[in-house]
């Protein structure tokens, strides 16, 4: 078997693509990429990028010991923006062109009690500016235009006409379980998390004290949709007033007009059918992360604190505590569509799976199907923009070992989302080759003349170019191309056959290992070109290599003649290596070490 075989077939297996799907960016708050978060009061008047939020407490002020303070968000049928920015006791409004401003709350909650039970005016009958709100939870757009907030604090909804005037819709004000039957002014509230209009304007509201969900009828009295105000769980498929729920702190109407719950303490999102029986969607219940690729029922949640439906019946989860959102699509498949394993404040103009999220609280989704996050401990809104071209963040990678720094003249491949329809990739703004263009990933050249440090690169398309994203360049970083789906080295014994547990080479004998990342040549190739036959082109930085704990001669290290970018490293077994099926082999050149791989020795 000869060299260039094999290297056909590892530039085939190079190719395969990571899927994932939207893009991330933020469009209101100031906290800094991998910086400290940014939070306070600024900016109504100008772009909502550079002003500060607040959001919500993440320990509740009157309780310590209760998380139950949120702040959700929505989107007209203009496209503008509207969220609860809590501790700000404001209303605030995103509009198309990006300008950010207050529509309701004064900044200053109503005097309160040593319980925080409101005992002076909110404000009532004047204007919404005036007013004084406590620690708002949510606002939706009516179709009349009017604004229906969850005045959490106050125990309130409240409407804000278009003439921004407010008045209180539901609730006394006193801070007790709502009473189902009575008129909904007249009634209690305990502190109502989240609202939902329905298609015949029924309006529904979640309480997180009273671990119920109600909605106000066509006569205006208060009635209970699901819970029975004992927190817990009793089970599914029973009738929604008969299950028990945790804190619900979302909830939304989902296309065929049905109820869905973010029922945060069980861990679990839950329907409740046209027959009013509920059933459990996403979540086993478990408080964990697992599932992604498998069925939504069987996956794990954290905190789950919001649920939100688009126009083609994906349901979106803010599955809080997992620092993640995830998608239910309409076969019940879970897959997480941004946020990673870690919090932490993710770059923005990337793949929305490799930014970090921190504690999204909150979701809401346009007209477009694009989706806003509040990224709550970031103190961020955010937009994932799905059919957007973007780059992952770290996704410039070394094509073999698929780890960072990568080298110049060295093949390197690309990660990200929706890029099939990338022309170009330019480098420090000029185009390098390209290889292989999947959706998920490119193949390509990083040329020669890239310095060392940090590049920038962006993917050019027929509609525009991408945000860019940096990456380290190292004098040389050597990658091994391995099998699919093992860490065996692609490597050849002396006699040309490829190295194997049934093809053991033995000690003291020569082996041919497939690499790239070698950096500079002698004599130099150009970028884009295959290498020469004659003469012999070298590396000029000489690696070491470690043969099963010990050192081994390297008697070549360059490029293979007839392919672009491609290496390959010639060394001699020491008799003093291990033997065995799996011999680990590392090369090191420029303080950077390589990949480990395997191979089988005798």
């Amino acid at each position: 078997m000869g060299s260039r075989r094999v290297l056909v077939g590892l530039v085939v297996w190079a190719a395969a693509g990571h899927a994932q799907d939207g893009a991330i960016t933020t469009i209101a708050g100031r906290t800094p990429v991998n910086g400290a978060p940014v939070r306070g009061f600024g900016g109504d008047g100008s772009a909502a990028s550079d002003s500060t939020v607040a959001l919500a407490n993440f320990v509740n002020t009157c309780d310590p010991n209760r998380f139950e303070q949120t702040s959700h968000i929505s989107v007209d049928s203009k496209s503008n923006i509207y969220f609860a920015d809590s501790n700000n006791q404001r209303i605030r409004r995103i509009d198309i062109g990006g300008v950010i401003a207050t529509m309701a709350g004064s900044g200053d909650p109503p005097q309160a009690d040593s319980r925080c039970q409101q005992t002076g005016s909110v404000g009532d009958a004047g204007s919404a500016l005036a007013s004084r709100l406590f620690n708002p939870s949510d606002v939706i757009v009516h179709p009349n235009g009017n604004l229906i907030i969850a005045d959490q604090q106050n125990n309130r909804i409240r409407q804000v006409t278009p003439a921004g005037v407010i008045t209180t819709i539901a609730g006394s004000g006193l801070h007790n379980l709502y009473a189902p039957g009575v008129p909904a002014t007249s009634s209690p509230m305990d502190w109502p998390s989240s609202l939902a209009l329905d298609s015949n304007g029924v309006l529904y509201f979640a309480e997180l004290h009273s671990n119920r969900v109600g909605r106000i009828g066509g006569d205006g009295r208060m009635a209970t949709a699901a819970g029975t105000g004992f927190p817990g769980y009793n089970g599914d498929r029973i009738a929604a007033t008969s299950a028990m729920l945790s804190k619900p702190a979302g909830i939304a109407i989902d296309r065929n007009g049905l109820l869905l719950i973010a029922d945060t303490g069980n861990h679990r999102v839950r329907r409740v059918g046209p027959d009013g029986v509920i059933t459990t969607i996403a979540g086993s219940g478990r408080q964990s992360f697992c599932g992604d690729g498998g069925s939504a029922t069987d996956a794990c949640l954290d905190t789950p604190m919001d649920v939100k439906v688009d126009a083609l019946g994906n349901i979106y989860i803010a599955d809080t505590g997992n620092h993640r959102v995830r998608r239910v699509d309409s076969s019940g498949i879970i897959a997480t569509v941004a946020g990673a394993a870690d919090p932490g404040r993710g770059p923005d103009g990337v793949a929305a799976t490799s930014s970090a999220l921190n504690y999204p609280s909150a979701l809401a989704v346009d007209a477009n199907n694009d989706l806003y996050i509040v990224d709550w401990q970031n103190y961020l809104i955010r937009k994932l923009s799905f059919g957007v071209t973007a780059m992952s963040a770290g996704g410039i990678v070394n094509g073999a070992s698929f780890a960072a720094p990568v080298a110049p003249g060295g093949m390197i491949s690309i990660f990200g989302i929706n890029m099939g329809s990338v022309t170009a990739v330019e480098v420090n703004g000029a185009s390098v080759p390209l290889g292989a263009v999947t959706s998920g990933q490119i193949n390509a050249q990083l040329p020669f003349e890239t310095l060392t440090g940090t590049a920038s690169a962006v993917l050019v398309t027929d509609s525009g170019r991408s945000s860019p994203i940096s990456f380290p360049v190292a004098a040389a970083n050597i990658g091994i191309f391995i099998s699919p789906g093992t860490q065996r080295a692609i490597a050849v014994n002396q006699n040309g056959t490829l190295n194997s547990p049934d093809n053991p080479e033995s000690r003291g004998r020569a082996m041919v290992f497939y690499v790239t990342g070698v950096g500079a040549v002698t004599p130099a190739v150009p970028t884009g070109q295959a290498t020469p036959l004659d003469p012999l082109t070298q590396a000029v930085l000489t690696p070491t290599a470690t043969v099963g704990g010990a050192p081994a001669d390297v008697f070549f290290a360059g490029l293979v003649a007839g392919f672009i970018g491609f290496g390959q490293i010639n060394i001699t077994l020491p008799d003093s290596a291990t033997t065995g099926e799996a011999v680990p082999v590392f090369f090191e050149v420029a303080g950077n070490r390589s990949n480990t791989v395997m191979v089988s020795i005798r």
